[in-house]
């Protein structure tokens, strides 16, 4: 192997302002001599640097072979490349440390405070061989050093990365699939600041005393170059749905009306189920079309009222983004507890086909017919019921028809991260269908998972094979080195 994965962690760290708050209160407990506290503080202003947008030094550049903007990474995929070192002045340091990081990001505006909760998804370690380095451990300044890297995306995440309680092992199944980016796409991601997914290759510099074990070691120089994923994402069963579940609606009903004023002329019902799951390529640039199938009934309150003209007035995709600072037990969208944040885009409409209406003439048991001398828009179909309870006024009528609404989503503007659940980040969609019928409308929301195949071709294994294993580069006796320090890291 070329890279080791480490375990993950889960921590939350307050904002600016609480930064500034802790930083007084140290500086006034008037303990300058504490070099952990110190240190500490100088690693916030490190932070505070890069949050107010200060130029940062640029001694150390990751670059990745083949990259561009819009390139979209998978699970296997090879990120490989080289870190270059050219300081501004001469420079001590004892290893250079070059990860392939995933983290979760969730942040909380609250009246004084913004808090930001931070997961590690993914944690590679590349080693570096000791002929990457120059022999006296001195980065002299206007000299190039490289230091090439190779990783591969794996296709699952380590068990420790969900070691939380969840409510059955289908979630921690989710838990540990690799999630897709969230924003960092040159298209429209429908995503929010406030919930991110992110992957990088990140280079850091350290210059470890070796003559004290205490100090925790704090890079020197430090470059992080993102990179885009879009993981696979196996098709799932339909969800299975009941009353609880308030953010999908697979059922509307409304009375018709004439107009405002006018009293109903019946009663309208539209019923869907839940569409063909929707499979995104590769690169994200194109997508598999789908349809939804819409069943609708009207109940007229009197025989010689007719069924009104149905329409399909719009129809968009939901994107929805679930976030916590804990790790989550359950799958977000099923149960009433929690509320995402919603961005959407209609969706392209291929065709749209409404059947006529037909009509329904129960004869109850009894014998008495429900004819009617009301007109008739397409075929009669005659059904014997035992009473008339479902009619509520009494008129054996109905009238049925259904529709179709093949869909695709927008592909040329907007990109689609497979649907994923992970410990703290949830992306769903929700197909949101408006029916309108007599001044009617009817509001569908229909689940609908977006998924993604693994690419056939290259695998993992063949891929590895090719790469120099981890023996092959004197890993062990580089992580040796690090094992004491690689925890506060």
């Amino acid at each position: 192997m070329t890279a080791n994965q480490a375990g993950s962690n889960h921590r939350s760290k307050p904002s600016a302002s609480a930064f500034r708050s802790s930083a007084s209160a140290a500086l006034s407990g008037g303990i300058f001599n504490e070099k952990g506290t110190m240190r500490a503080i100088g690693n916030k202003m490190m932070s505070m640097t890069k949050l107010i947008g200060m130029p940062t030094r640029s001694d150390v550049e990751v670059h990745v072979d083949h990259h561009y903007t819009s390139k979209i990474y998978s699970a296997g995929s090879q990120v490989s490349g080289t870190v270059k070192v050219n300081t501004q002045q001469d420079t001590a340091f004892g290893f250079v440390e070059i990860n392939l990081l995933g983290k979760a990001i969730v942040r909380r505006e609250d009246v004084h405070v913004m808090t930001e909760t931070i997961q590690t998804l993914l944690k590679l370690y590349m080693p570096v061989p000791e002929s990457a380095y120059p022999s006296t451990r001195l980065f002299r300044r206007g000299h190039t050093y490289s230091i090439p890297f190779s990783f591969i995306i794996p296709h699952q995440l380590t068990s420790n990365v969900c070691q939380y309680e969840v409510q059955t092992e289908a979630v921690r199944h989710h838990h540990l699939r690799l999630p897709s980016s969230l924003t960092g796409f040159e298209k429209d991601d429908l995503a929010t600041s406030m919930a991110k997914i992110q992957y990088s290759v990140r280079a850091r510099v350290f210059n470890i005393d070796d003559g004290s074990t205490a100090q925790l070691p704090a890079p020197i120089l430090e470059s992080e170059h993102p990179i885009s994923i879009l993981a696979p994402s196996p098709e799932d069963p339909p969800l299975v749905l009941d009353k609880h579940d308030l953010h999908y609606v697979l059922e509307s009903t409304k009375p018709v009306r004439k107009n405002i004023f006018s009293v109903p002329t019946g009663q309208i019902t539209a019923k869907t189920s839940q569409p063909q799951a929707i499979r995104v390529s590769s690169d994200g640039h194109a997508a598999s079309s789908s349809s939804a199938y819409i069943d609708i009934a009207f109940w007229p309150t009197a025989p010689d009222m007719l069924p009104p003209q149905v329409k399909i007035k719009s129809t968009s995709i939901l994107a929805q983004n679930w976030a916590s600072t804990r790790p989550v037990q359950s799958f977000p969208n099923v149960g009433v507890n929690r509320e995402p944040t919603t961005l959407s885009t209609p969706t392209i409409v291929n065709a749209t086909n409404i059947t006529p209406w037909v009509q329904h003439v129960h004869i109850l048991e009894d014998g008495k017919s429900g004819r009617t001398k009301g007109g008739n828009r397409g075929s009669r179909d005659i059904t014997v019921i035992r009473n008339s309870s479902t009619q509520d006024d009494g008129v054996p009528i109905t009238y049925t028809c259904s529709t179709q609404v093949d869909f695709g989503l927008p592909t040329s503007s907007h990109v689609f991260p497979p649907t994923f659940h992970s410990c703290l980040i949830s992306r769903t969609y929700t197909l949101e269908i408006k029916v309108t019928a007599g001044g009617a409308e009817l509001p569908l929301l229909v689940p609908v998972q977006i998924f993604k195949e693994q690419e056939s071709g290259r695998s993992q294994a063949s891929t590895e094979s090719e790469l120099p294993s981890w023996d092959n580069v004197g890993g062990e006796a580089v992580y040796a080195r690090l094992r004491e320090h690689r925890r506060a890291l």
